[in-house]
C-alpha cells in the first residue's frame, strides 16, 4: 500500500489549495498566500522606503558638509593654529619692544654724553675743525643706529616643530595587489596573485604590482607552503 503524502500550510497545516512559493520554500493556502504576498509588498515599501531616505540624506549632505565631524576637527585645528600663531606673534612684539627700548636708551645714553662735550667746549670755545667732523660723524652714525638697528633681526627656528599640518587623505580596507617583478627563481603565476619559488637559490625577491604614497591599506596574503628551515621578510619599500 502506497501512501501519498499531502503538503500541508506551513501556516495553518490544512491541505486546501495549497502554493509552493519558490523563494522561500514554503508553501501557503489559499488565505495564507494572500497573506504572504502582502508581507513581501510591505518588505518592499520598506526597501523603498531605506532608499528614499539614503538618498535625501546624500542630497543633504552637500548643504550640511560643514557639520561633518572631521569638518569640526579641522575647525578645531585651525582655531588652536591660528591661536598659536598669535601667541607667538605677541611675544615676538614684546621682544622686540624690549630690544628697542634697550637700544633707545644706548643711544639716548651716548647722545648725552656729546652733548656734555659740546657744551663744555662751546662754553670754553676750544674746539678744532677736527672735533666738528668727529662729532658730525658721530651724530650721524647715531641717527643710522636709531632708524636701522643693526643688533636686532627676525629669523625663522626651522628646527622647531610648534605647527603640525593637518592632512585630509582617504582610505581602503583592501588593495587588489599582486605580484609583478620577481627574481630569477621566483615564478609568478595565476595572473600575479601566486608566486611560486623553485628552490635554485638561497634568497628570492618579488614585488607587488601597486604603490602607494597616501592612505590606509590591508593586503591580504597567504603562506601556502614553506619549509621549516626558511625564512620571509615583508617590508615597504
Amino acid at each position: 500500500m502506497t501512501t501519498v503524502l499531502q503538503r500541508l500550510c506551513d501556516i495553518c497545516n490544512k491541505a486546501t489549495g495549497v502554493y509552493d512559493c519558490q523563494e522561500c520554500q514554503r508553501t501557503f493556502c489559499r488565505k495564507h498566500v494572500v497573506e504572504h504576498n502582502l508581507e513581501l509588498s510591505k518588505e518592499m515599501d520598506n526597501v523603498v522606503n531605506h532608499h528614499d531616505l539614503l538618498r535625501q540624506q546624500l542630497s543633504e549632505q552637500e548643504t550640511v558638509s560643514s557639520q561633518h565631524p572631521l569638518m569640526k576637527e579641522i575647525n578645531n585645528w585651525e582655531q588652536l593654529s591660528v591661536e598659536k600663531i598669535r601667541e607667538m606673534a605677541e611675544k615676538a612684539r614684546r621682544d622686540l619692544n624690549r630690544l628697542l627700548t634697550d637700544h633707545k636708551e644706548s643711544i639716548t645714553k651716548k647722545l648725552e654724553e656729546i652733548s656734555c662735550q659740546l657744551k663744555t667746549t662751546k662754553e670754553a670755545d676750544d674746539y678744532s675743525e677736527k672735533d666738528l667732523s668727529e662729532w658730525l660723524q658721530m651724530l650721524e652714525k647715531l641717527k643710522k643706529q636709531l632708524l636701522t638697528p643693526s643688533n636686532v633681526i627676525l629669523r625663522t627656528v626651522s628646527d622647531e616643530i610648534w605647527l603640525q599640518p593637518i592632512v585630509v587623505m582617504a582610505t581602503s580596507l583592501n588593495s587588489r595587489d599582486k605580484f609583478d617583478k620577481a627574481s630569477n627563481n621566483i615564478r609568478i603565476l595565476e595572473n600575479g596573485f601566486v608566486a611560486e619559488d623553485n628552490g635554485t637559490y638561497s634568497h628570492g625577491e618579488v614585488r607587488g604590482f601597486k604603490t602607494y604614497s597616501t592612505g590606509t591599506y590591508k593586503i591580504n596574503s597567504k603562506i601556502e607552503e614553506m619549509t621549516s628551515n626558511n625564512w620571509m621578510f615583508w617590508g615597504i619599500i
